[in-house]
Order: structure tokens, then C-alpha cells, then sequence
């Protein structure tokens, strides 16, 4: 086969090498409108399920990736003055220009040619390849190119984060809160190497034009979060690569193929970033299509992409990518939040992509769940069960805890819930 992969960042690379691997006398060529160690954002954060996926696509770039990256297990969440610690969650970080470093090598050694500082325009050459990879990026110009066949849609969301890093490793992943005058701002910090932690803040669209953040320039903006949580960073200066707040797209297509064309990581689908990796998403996906084209054989270009497109849909509908809006929704309504207990915002927090579910967290960490279930029974006035044993809150009779709310005359819009107080409509 003659491919041509337009975009080398992770969908492009790890598609081009499991490609070769698997049709060695394919002709695969890369090519990149930027260089070949230009990068944008700091560092990648894998899963162990997602590792063991990656170990048995392609044993070679995962040993590489394992012997670089940071592993912890503890997520830390620093709320109302208290530190919950979930434990039991298996992730590492790796920099995201060694990943791309990594991918660099694995494929020359294959024998995949790359092309860096190329801008690529000629669509009319596209039928002179068996298949073309559309894997560059968001804003695809191919994508924008056959947009009636694609048929994409982009939400763009508030503009509500922007991502550094700090010169400290922190070895865990850790949230926190911090109330101000002009409103609530959390943190997302998670290691990525020996001296780097990457550190994400999040806030209500709201909060970020009454702070100025809306006028402030880069420097500012990064002065401004080292004194806020000063605490937090301990004397560490916060680093900066294109540390600008952004709004975050939401891109879906009803189409992923088009003749010879297919659609791979954020130009086809985007997770946003506190419960997902888009760079997971995208090397996925590249083992997906590969997958079909092993199963399927390599002859029939279009029945692999109808095949791939149907299970890139499904599972394009599953948690966490089919939530991308649900960290916003959350973040929208985090002033209403505030005065959460910390054990349930910890409990918000863990589940807000809801891949992580009461069950599997308490399989994770029994005694955190045995904390949360036992504060929401003494909330509500719950009694234990006939062993002794303390139902999961969904269990709670209702009764309950309208019995507390009547006796102490507050109404319905104090009755607890496991997320917070229930409102009045």
C-alpha cells in the first residue's frame, strides 16, 4: 500500500509504525507542517489499562515509554482547608516531546519516511495513495477540506483554563480550591518527569473577566496563579509554553471516511483534558484502524474505514469522550458548590468523568469509600443496615432525609445530597 499520513503527532506516528509492522512492504510517508521537536503543552498522562493496550500494539515504543515516565498511584484533593487522598489509581506522565521523540525513532526504524516543515495543500494528490490520514490536529485543514462529506461539528466552549508547569516533582496527582473576591479557581497538578509537574487552572468564565485575567498577558497571568497558590507551588516558579487561556472545542463528525481519507485523533474527536488525554484518544484510535485492516485484510480500503468508523462511533458514545462537556458543566456551577463537605466534592471530583463509579472507586479505595458513605449516612440520619453494614448513599431512603429537613425547618433546599444540597426549582 501507498499511505501518506498528514500530521505527525501521536494519530500519525503510532498509525505509520503499527502500519509498517503490520504491512512491512507498505510505502508510508509522514508529513508535519512544524518541526520535528516543536511541541506544544508539557506533559502526557497514560492510564495502566491504556499501557497494557500500548504493550500489546507495540512492545518496542512501550518498553521506551515506560523507561521514561513518572508513575503514582494517590490523587490527592486539597478542599476547605482538609486533604482527601484516592488511592489505588495506576497513571503515569510522560513529556510529550519524548513521546513524539520516541515515536520519531520507532518509526525511521521501520522504515517510515517523516517530512518535518511542510505544509501540505495538494488535495488533488490524494488519489495517488491507497490512503490518507487525516491526524493534523483540531483545526484539520483536511477535515475543513471535505467538511460536506465529514460533516463536522466544533463547540467551543468558555474560555476557563490555561496550562504550565511548575520546576518541582510532585510525586502524585493533585486538586485544589481557592476562593477569592472574584471568584472560585482549581488546580489540576500532575507529575510528568523528575523535575517537571504539569499545573492546569480551571475557573467559571465569570470569575476569570472580573479577576482581568480576559486583558492580562502571558507573564501576568502566570504572577498572578504563583501568588494565589503560593502555598501549593513552595517557592517553585510556574514554566510557560503558550500558558494562555483558551476556550476548549468540543469536535464531532458524522463521517470519520471519505473515499480514501480517514479521520484519526482530535481531527475526528476530542476528550477535554481533566478526564481524558486526547493523545490516549488518538493513539487508540490508530490501533483501532490498524486492527481493522488486519482483521479485514488490506485489499478492500473502504470496507476497513466503514468498519473502523462503525467502532470509532460506538465507542466515540462511551465514557469519557462522549462526557467532553460534562468537566464544563461542573466547572460552570462550582460557586454552587463550595460549601460541599470535602469528602463529597472529593467524590464530585473523582467521578465528574463517569468512567470512575462509586463501585470501582471503592475497589480502588475501600477505606476512602467507607469515609464517604458513612459521612453521607450521619448527613442525612441514616441508620446502618441489619449486619451493621453502611448502605451506598444511592440507597438512602428518601424519607430520611426529609425527616432531618423537617425537623430542623430549613426546607428542601438544605436536604443533603451525595453532590452537594439539593435547590429549590
Amino acid at each position: 500500500m501507498k499511505i501518506l499520513s498528514i500530521g505527525a503527532g501521536p494519530a500519525g506516528l503510532y498509525f505509520s509504525l503499527l502500519m509498517k509492522k503490520a504491512q512491512p512492504a507498505s510505502e508510508i510517508t509522514v508529513v508535519e507542517r512544524n518541526g520535528s521537536d516543536d511541541t506544544f503543552g508539557f506533559g502526557v498522562v497514560f492510564s495502566d489499562e491504556t499501557l497494557g493496550n500500548f504493550e500489546e500494539a507495540d512492545a518496542d515504543s512501550y518498553h521506551s515509554i515506560r523507561a521514561e515516565f513518572a508513575y503514582w498511584t494517590d490523587i490527592d484533593t486539597y478542599y476547605r482547608g482538609e486533604k482527601i487522598t484516592a488511592g489505588g489509581n495506576g497513571f503515569c506522565g510522560i513529556p510529550r516531546v519524548k513521546l513524539l521523540e520516541i515515536l520519531h525513532a520507532r518509526c525511521r526504524a521501520l522504515g517510515v519516511k517523516l517530512e518535518f516543515k511542510k505544509e501540505f495543500a495538494d488535495f488533488g494528490s490524494f488519489p495517488n495513495y491507497d490512503l490518507v490520514l487525516a491526524a493534523d490536529g483540531i483545526n484539520s485543514a483536511v477535515r475543513a477540506r471535505f467538511a460536506e462529506r465529514f460533516r463536522p461539528t466544533i463547540h467551543w466552549g468558555r474560555p476557563s483554563s490555561v496550562g504550565s508547569a511548575r520546576r518541582c516533582r510532585s510525586a502524585r496527582s493533585r486538586s485544589s480550591s481557592a476562593r477569592t473576591s472574584d471568584g472560585l479557581f482549581q488546580i489540576h497538578a500532575y507529575p510528568f518527569q523528575a523535575d517537571r509537574s504539569t499545573f492546569i487552572v480551571e475557573c467559571p468564565e465569570s470569575t476569570w473577566r472580573k479577576a482581568g485575567l480576559d486583558k492580562a498577558s502571558e507573564a501576568d497571568t502566570v504572577a498572578y496563579f504563583e501568588r494565589l497558590f503560593a502555598d501549593h507551588l513552595q517557592g517553585h516558579r510556574l514554566l510557560t509554553n503558550r500558558s494562555i487561556w483558551r476556550s476548549f472545542p468540543t469536535v464531532r463528525n458524522e463521517s470519520w471516511h471519505h473515499g480514501n481519507v480517514v479521520l484519526v485523533g482530535d481531527a475526528a474527536h476530542t476528550a477535554h483534558f481533566s478526564i481524558g488525554s486526547g493523545t490516549k484518544l488518538a493513539m487508540e484510535d490508530a490501533i483501532a484502524l490498524v486492527s481493522a485492516f488486519r482483521k479485514l485484510g488490506f485489499a478492500d480500503v473502504p470496507r476497513v474505514l466503514a468498519a473502523y468508523e462503525d467502532d470509532a462511533q460506538a465507542r466515540d458514545a462511551a465514557p469519557p469522550e462522549g462526557r467532553a462537556d460534562e468537566p464544563r458543566v461542573v466547572r460552570e456551577l462550582a460557586t454552587d458548590t463550595w460549601d460541599m463537605d470535602p469528602l463529597p466534592f472529593t467524590m464530585s471530583l473523582m467521578s465528574r468523568s463517569k468512567q470512575v463509579t462509586y463501585d470501582n472507586l471503592g475497589k480502588r479505595d475501600p477505606a476512602l469509600v467507607a469515609r464517604i458513605a458513612e459521612g453521607f449516612a450521619r448527613q442525612v440520619g441514616m441508620p446502618p443496615a441489619a449486619d451493621g453494614s453502611i448502605p451506598p448513599p444511592m440507597f438512602a431512603p428518601l424519607r430520611a432525609a426529609w425527616a432531618r429537613a423537617r425537623e430542623s425547618r430549613r426546607g428542601l433546599a438544605d436536604v443533603p445530597v451525595l453532590g452537594g444540597r439539593r435547590r429549590p426549582q
